[in-house]
């Protein structure tokens, strides 16, 4: 048996667009699937979907204690496919679509597996009570890296290390 979560706009029903941003979700279309077939779908509000940092992070981290296999969405941000990637949990690439669409092409095998591999190790472990994070450019494997301050929004587009301050509030990133 497998549990499938699909990043929803809407109610969370099949009928449902699935969501661009995964993160941002204000609801995820839960499937249980066995052998191929669809037994069961639940709606689960997503809880993390409108707060202002650190979004991707707690709701991966609901879904992977939820006992979630694998996740469907537009897009996933770094710190959702950190918190993935660490808990063993498969996300997916599907936009533009129903979410009976994207459930039937991940059930017929034909949804690409997300790319993971713009992640370092150990960055992004989806810990929210972190101050400030790092967010890598996509594609490029030692890409410039922006800091976001946690407190103010502030983006610094230096490289940061921990205990450095926020040059516009002060606050010192973990």
């Amino acid at each position: 048996m497998k549990k499938i979560a699909i990043a929803a706009l809407g109610e969370g029903t099949i009928a449902d667009e699935v969501s661009p941003v995964f993160a941002r979700s204000p609801v995820f279309c839960i499937a249980t699937v066995m052998s191929g077939d669809l037994v069961s779908l639940e709606s689960v509000k997503n809880s993390a979907g409108d707060i202002p940092c650190s979004a991707g992070a707690i709701s991966a981290k609901a879904l992977a204690d939820l006992g979630i296999d694998s996740v469907i969405a537009g897009d996933f941000g770094p710190q959702s496919c950190g918190v993935f990637r660490e808990s063993g949990v498969a996300a997916y690439a599907a936009s533009g679509c129903r979410i009976s669409e994207a459930l039937e092409r991940y059930l017929a095998g034909d949804l690409s597996l997300y790319d993971y591999s713009y992640i370092a190790d150990g960055d992004f472990s989806g810990r929210s009570d972190v101050s400030g994070f790092y967010f890598g450019r996509r594609g490029a494997k030692h890409a410039q890296r922006s800091h976001v301050c946690g407190r103010c929004g502030y983006i610094s587009g230096d490289i940061k290390e921990r205990g450095d301050k926020c040059p516009k509030c002060g606050l010192m990133s973990l």
